[in-house]
C-alpha cells in the first residue's frame, strides 16, 4: 500500500472533518445499543483522525483498534490524541494494559494500535467481536478482490460499516481553464493503478461498496463529502496540484509539457488567491437489519 506522510495527513484533517457528512455517524449513534462499549476497528488509521472525528459523535463508551502498515504513523498517534483530548476539554491517559484512554464530555474511549499490512489476509486482523468497521480515504485505493474480502469479513461478524471520503472522480476548478478535463481524465486513470492491493477501484469505490454490501444483506446509505477548498487554503491546493501533476505525467508522459503548463497556471492563481477547488468524495454507511 502506498504510504502517506504525517504532514500530508495533518494538512488534510481539517478539511476532511469539515467535508464529512454527519448523518451517517448520527445514524450509527442512534442505532447502537448502550449496554456496553462499542467495539470499533479502524483500517488504515493514519494518525488517528477517524477516531478524532467519530468518537464525540458516536458518544458513550468505545473501544478502538487502530491499524496501519506504517510504524511512523502509528508512533504519532499518542501525541496527536493527547493534544486533541486536551483541546476537547478531555483527559488522555494509559490504562494498566497500556491502552490509550480518552475521557471527554459525552464519551470515553480506549484505543490500541497495531502495525499490520492490510494488503495481506484480513483474517490476520482478528477482532472477532468488532461491531463497527470503519476507514477514511481508503476504499478508492483497494481492489475489488480486497473489497469483496472486506465485505465478507464484516458480514461474518455482523458488523456495521462506515467508510468515509472515498474519492469519486469529480474535480472542478473555478475559474475553469483549458486542460481541466484532460487533467481529470488522467488523474482518474491513475487512480485505477495498483496501490498495493491490486488494480484500484478509484472513482467507483463508493458505488462498488454499496453494491457488494447490499448483496450481503446490508442496508446502505451514501452521502457526498466533497472537499470545497477556498482561496485561503493555499497549502492544500498546492499539494493537490503537485500530486495531480505527478499522476498525470506518469500516466501520459508524452503530454508533460502541456500538463506542466496547466499546473503553472493553477499555481499562479493560488498565489493570487484566485483559485477554488472542489474534489468529490463519498461517505458510505451500512448496517444489518
Amino acid at each position: 500500500m502506498s504510504g502517506f506522510s504525517p504532514s500530508w495527513l495533518d494538512l488534510r484533517e481539517g478539511v476532511d472533518a469539515a467535508s464529512r457528512s454527519t448523518p451517517p455517524a448520527d445514524l450509527l449513534a442512534c442505532r447502537r445499543g448502550r449496554t456496553g462499549p462499542l467495539r470499533i476497528l479502524d483500517l488504515a488509521c493514519g494518525t488517528g483522525a477517524n477516531l478524532r472525528y467519530l468518537a464525540p459523535r458516536l458518544g458513550a463508551e468505545q473501544e478502538w483498534t487502530l491499524i496501519d502498515n506504517d510504524p511512523l504513523l502509528i508512533d504519532a498517534i499518542p501525541a496527536r490524541l493527547a493534544a486533541w483530548a486536551s483541546a476537547s476539554r478531555g483527559r488522555f491517559s494509559r490504562d494498566g494494559a497500556g491502552a490509550m484512554v480518552i475521557r471527554a464530555p459525552g464519551f470515553e474511549c480506549r484505543a490500541r494500535t497495531r502495525v499490520l499490512d492490510l494488503t495481506g489476509e484480513l483474517e490476520a486482523v482478528g477482532t472477532d467481536d468488532v461491531q463497527l468497521v470503519t476507514a477514511s480515504a481508503l476504499l478508492d485505493l483497494v481492489s475489488m478482490h480486497w473489497l469483496e474480502a472486506l465485505a465478507e469479513y464484516c458480514r461474518r461478524r455482523e458488523a456495521g460499516v462506515l467508510f468515509a471520503l472515498s474519492y469519486d472522480g469529480r474535480i472542478r476548478c473555478d475559474p475553469a481553464a483549458p486542460g481541466d478535463e484532460r487533467m481529470r481524465e488522467l488523474i482518474n486513470r491513475h487512480q485505477r493503478n495498483d496501490k498495493g492491493f491490486g488494480a484500484a477501484l478509484g472513482p467507483v469505490a463508493g458505488s462498488s461498496t454499496v453494491e457488494l454490501f447490499t448483496g450481503l444483506g446490508y442496508r446502505m446509505q451514501t452521502a457526498q463529502s466533497d472537499w470545497r477548498l477556498g482561496t485561503h487554503q493555499r497549502s492544500l491546493q498546492n499539494a493537490l496540484i503537485d500530486g495531480w501533476l505527478g499522476a498525470a505525467v506518469e500516466t501520459a508522459p508524452g503530454e508533460a509539457a502541456q500538463l506542466e503548463a496547466w499546473s503553472r497556471h493553477r499555481r499562479m492563481q493560488i498565489e493570487q488567491s484566485r483559485l477554488r477547488l472542489d474534489v468529490g468524495h463519498t461517505d458510505v454507511v451500512g448496517w444489518l437489519p
